[in-house]
């Protein structure tokens, strides 16, 4: 498993744990805090998907705008 794949589901892992504690009244005092971590685990985890999609499309030699034609 690469470094960024466990990158990923670590953030993905975050991401769910903030969910629950968001739901959880006893991290009520916290939950502005928790949403703002939230906010920047799911914005890495976005960039880090979205630099993955660009380094799939650098390999196999095609460029995301012909791809966002076709579809």
């Amino acid at each position: 498993m690469s470094y960024q794949e466990d990158s990923c589901r670590y953030l993905e892992d975050l991401q769910l744990d903030y969910k629950k504690k968001l739901e959880d009244n006893f991290w009520g005092d916290l939950h502005e805090f928790i949403r703002e971590e939230l906010f920047r685990t799911e914005y890495r985890l976005h960039a880090l998907k979205e630099q993955d999609l660009c380094l799939h499309f650098q390999m196999h030699g095609t460029s995301l705008s012909t791809f966002l034609m076709t579809n």
